[in-house]
């Protein structure tokens, strides 16, 4: 902004602070308010011809800014917009001057040459380097003003466009004005193609001059609001012929819904004169008018089709920024039609926006989708969780800028707000990608949704804000460990072991793999001649410093329960040793601080001779233990909503729950006399009701099912086929990204998945080629933000294949890994703790 010094104010308050401050905020913008003399003052040159020193000053001093190019917001960094404050008046050489340094003048025999601030945007030379171009370079407008109650109008106008949010109806309205000959109603009638069928076009052709009815419906319809108003005809300063005077002009009452003014006229736009034109009564005056006027400053003919050509950029070439809109028309014309560049002015903010309703403005979009918010599944509370999101204006207009809170809770109704982060402006079909952070720290471990909302003052221009929320999972390194949910049969794990979030790795007993199936680390330990069983990644400290509990095996019938530190180092805590003939099995680890004391427990389970539970503490001591007399299925550990941690023990006709100490057995669900659970049970919170689900498969004699429960509540759905019990998996993630979670069953004899929603009807069934180990995961691995499924295809006994496939079963990677161990894996998955 170039502003004389009576309006050249930096208080707060004042009108050209408002403006600055209007567009840093709305726009975005980087904004300079210069005063005028100080100008002078830099960049005068007294070698300048005397007539033409203070505009060559101004122009100079724009060039300066333009060639710096340390603007944040255009593409090139080039300067965009200036705004001159203040009106000129040449004969007394007062006032903001406006250029005459051109050779475009009325006519030879009357070389009075135009007003012209089109000469201050053209800043660039001409091929010859010596000459400035005739090409503007920047958008340019004045608020030709006399004081600040003029200041005052044509700033609240400006600013009340682009933030009015009242009933937008008038925005779809023209009026299109002319003389009666037939040249200018042409010219009316020819704009008129290039707006949309759903604008209301009015004209105003009177049928003779000074026809009284005619400048009333001029008068009416204004008032009623017409967004864009045109005139094409004969012109006075005061007038737009005897169509419409300056005292049919003062019946103007359209205060909240200033008009867009075209005029194709000799002399409404010649502001350096004695007294006001047209186009400052429109601009200027309170309560009435216009935000924006086009004018011209002199006598000109009706060769330019310039209103035209302004009309068709709006809506054919959406140059929706007014001087973007006025740049755009003026360059339209060959050389022989460059003198109209310089015949008319622009009087407005040049960096206003057009706010059209279903035109050009069909109203902004701002869209978040589930997709758009990249959160990690699960993190530990204590950290900082990172949280990246896209924002999209969905619509083929300019997104003033706006607010996205961002809160935490169970319901968004609870929900506590802990971030808001600023959404810039937005151009039309385009987005932004921005960044936030959740401080858990205060934060008790548990299920949790991350709401997403868009919040904006315009916000009747915002019509889907698509608001999103996703699911996390926080939990306390000291008493969960990484999230475990362990299976039978062999596993590999997704991790994101560097916390980049960017992409997790694939990670197998002693072996770290990246997805594309490179090696990271390899672990080994020829003592314990490099049998490793599930092993499971464990931090009981807040240093991001990760171990591992695993089952190790030494000859003959010799197994123990293991501990390896992040350097590969090894302890044994305890060994199970049985005779040479004696049949035996031991699964496990499993680790989760049961009693809450921030060390943790490890669980497992022994079936021989005895059917044990075995619970240890971290150095080894055995706690406590439960004998029953039928096999035992891998345990699982949850928290219910009474903040109890519960270890549910699934057997082949039985789902027992127990308290932490291994005390007050329950039976959660008995199988009828025919019917075998298999392995594999979970647990989870599907349905997102804050309530336990234990989901498991059941083989009757006539196929096989898949149950949950849930308290006393039981839903069922029948497989098509028969399980075989050793070699299937069920998995719960949210695949889809939909923010509830789905059910996943594989069985190597079919060699599909069939995926099931919360309430088990059934989603999806697609093949998976090669399912010789029924093995899945879900994880992130390619960093996407969308999880992918992961199946682990057993070859042979140190060969296996991992394939990724996309969430929908549409392959993305297939490789093969080797090991010297034998393949045998933990399956990690957020267990949902109530």
């Amino acid at each position: 902004m170039i502003t004389l010094n009576d309006y050249f104010d930096s208080s707060t308050t004042s009108q050209l602070s408002l403006l600055a401050n209007h567009r840093a905020e709305f726009n975005n913008f980087d904004v300079l308010v210069a005063e005028y003399t100080n100008i002078l003052s830099y960049f005068i040159n007294f070698a300048d011809p005397q007539d033409f020193q203070d505009e060559r000053a101004i122009r100079r001093f724009i060039k300066r800014i333009y060639d710096n190019q340390r603007s944040g917001s255009t593409i090139d960094g080039h300067l965009g917009y200036v705004l001159l404050v203040g009106d000129y008046d040449k004969a007394l050489e007062t006032g903001l001057a406006t250029s005459y340094d051109h050779d475009y003048v009325v006519s030879n025999s009357f070389p009075d040459p135009y007003p012209s601030d089109y000469y201050y945007s053209c800043v660039t030379l001409d091929p010859n380097g010596v000459e400035f171009d005739e090409t503007g370079d920047l958008f340019i407008g004045r608020f030709a003003i006399d004081d600040n109650t003029e200041l005052q109008a044509c700033v609240s106008k400006t600013i009340n466009h682009e933030t009015e949010t009242g009933n937008a109806d008038w925005r779809e309205t023209a009026l299109l004005c002319t003389h009666p000959q037939t040249g200018f109603t042409s010219g009316a009638y020819h704009s008129a193609q290039y707006f949309p069928g759903n604008f209301d076009v009015n004209y105003a052709i009177p049928n003779g001059p000074n026809d009284p009815a005619n400048a009333q419906f001029i008068t009416d319809t204004i008032n009623s609001g017409a967004m864009i108003t045109g005139y094409w005809g004969h012109g006075g300063t005061r007038s737009w012929s005897q169509t419409y005077l300056y005292n049919d002009f003062v019946q103007l009452t359209n205060s909240q819904k200033s008009a867009y003014v075209l005029t194709l006229a000799c002399h409404t736009g010649e502001f350096d004169q004695e007294g006001d034109c047209m186009a400052e009564y429109f601009t200027a005056d309170t309560g009435k008018g216009g935000f924006g006027y086009l004018g011209a400053g002199r006598v000109t003919d009706t060769g330019s089709n310039l209103a035209e050509e302004a009309i068709k950029s709006i809506f054919v070439d959406n140059c929706y920024v007014t001087g973007e809109n006025i740049l755009s028309a003026k360059l339209q014309y060959t050389s022989y039609h460059t003198k109209y560049r310089y015949h008319y002015n622009y009087f407005g903010d040049p960096a206003l926006n057009l706010f059209i309703r279903d035109g050009l403005w069909e109203l902004p979009d701002l869209s978040i989708g589930y997709n758009d918010l990249v959160i990690p599944q699960f993190d530990y509370i204590g950290d900082f969780v990172d949280i990246d999101f896209t924002v999209s204006n969905l619509s083929n207009t300019i997104a003033p800028p706006a607010m996205i809170r961002f809160s935490i809770g169970t319901e968004e109704a609870s929900a506590t707000e802990f971030a808001t982060v600023t959404i810039p402006q937005i151009d039309s079909m385009d987005s932004v990608d921005l960044h936030s952070s959740l401080n858990t720290s205060n934060i008790e471990a548990d299920d949790y949704i991350i709401f997403a909302s868009i919040e904006t003052t315009y916000s009747e221009r915002f019509l889907n804000n698509n608001n999103a929320n996703k699911r996390i999972t926080l939990y306390d390194k000291f008493k969960d460990g990484y999230p475990t949910n362990t299976i039978n049969g062999t596993h590999p794990i997704v991790f994101d072991i560097n916390s980049s979030y960017a992409g997790k790795e694939i990670i197998s007993t002693g072996t770290i793999v990246a997805e594309d199936g490179t090696v990271i680390s390899h672990y080994t330990n020829d003592e314990l001649e490099n049998t490793y069983y599930n092993s499971i990644l464990y931090n009981s400290n807040n240093d991001n410093a990760f171990h591992s509990y695993c089952l190790t095996r030494t000859r003959p019938n010799s197994f123990h329960l293991t501990k390896v530190a992040g350097d590969g180092a090894t302890s044994v805590l305890h060994s199970f040793n049985y005779n040479e003939n004696e049949p035996y099995t031991v699964s496990g680890p499993f680790v989760s601080d049961l009693n809450d004391d921030g060390n943790e427990e490890i669980l497992l389970v022994e079936n021989s001779s005895v059917h044990k539970l075995h619970c240890f503490d971290n150095s080894g001591t055995a706690i406590w233990d439960v004998t029953l007399t039928e096999t035992l299925y891998d345990p699982i550990v949850v928290r219910y909503s009474n903040g109890q941690n519960y270890v549910i023990l699934p057997t082949p006709h039985h789902i027992y729950k127990y308290d932490e100490d291994g005390s007050n057995p329950t039976t959660l669900f008995t199988t009828g006399s025919f019917d075998t659970i298999l392995p594999n049970v979970i647990s989870s919170d599907v349905d997102a009701d804050n309530m336990i689900d234990i989901i498991f498969a059941i083989n009757d004699a006539t196929g096989s099912f898949i149950k949950k429960l849930e308290g006393l509540t039981e839903d069922t759905f029948s497989l098509s086929w028969v399980l075989n019990q050793n070699h299937y998996s069920i998995i719960v993630a949210d695949l889809d990204d939909d923010g509830l979670e789905e059910t996943l069953i594989s069985d190597s004899d079919e060699d599909y998945i069939t995926i099931l929603e919360i309430d088990f009807t059934q989603n999806t069934t697609f093949e998976v080629l090669d399912l010789i180990s029924p093995n899945l995961l879900i994880g992130d691995v390619t960093g996407n933000g969308i999880n992918e499924i992961i199946c682990d295809l057993h070859i042979s006994r140190d060969k296996k294949r991992i394939q990724i496939l996309s969430n929908s079963g549409t392959p993305i990677e297939s490789f093969f890994v080797r090991s010297s161990y034998e393949w045998n894996f933990p399956f990690f998955q957020p267990q949902k703790l109530k």
